[in-house]
């Protein structure tokens, strides 16, 4: 059987930063199952986002910059998915698991650099 998987964006609207921001919050999707990974560590405001598309709206440096962090998230959870697809016992929690731990990873990184 092939397996269908997804990652989306929403906003989280009932909280806003000192800036007027509302962070966005990571879903996934695996053969129509949902979890919700937790915040993406980016705030946008939320008149400038689609829902639609899980992308912010317009050509400035914000929007820019944010679509091109969520390509990267979307990638690396894509990566993650093909990586484990044959695994007969590939679930969200295991896929979120895999991510965090790589997020993880590259943060322990970086703060030695």
């Amino acid at each position: 059987m092939r397996m269908i998987f997804k990652v989306s964006y929403y906003v989280r609207s009932n909280y806003e930063n000192k800036q007027g921001k509302s962070p966005l919050m990571i879903r996934i999707y695996l053969n129509r199952e949902m979890l919700t990974v937790g915040s993406s560590g980016l705030n946008v405001d939320k008149k400038l986002w689609c829902n639609a598309t899980s992308r912010m709206k317009g050509r400035t440096q914000e929007a820019l910059c944010i679509n091109a962090q969520l390509d990267e998230i979307s990638t690396s959870f894509q990566e993650i998915f093909k990586r484990h697809e044959s695994d007969a016992d590939l679930t969200l929690e295991k896929i979120k698991n895999f991510f965090v731990n790589k997020f993880r990873l590259k943060k322990d990184i970086s703060m030695f650099m």
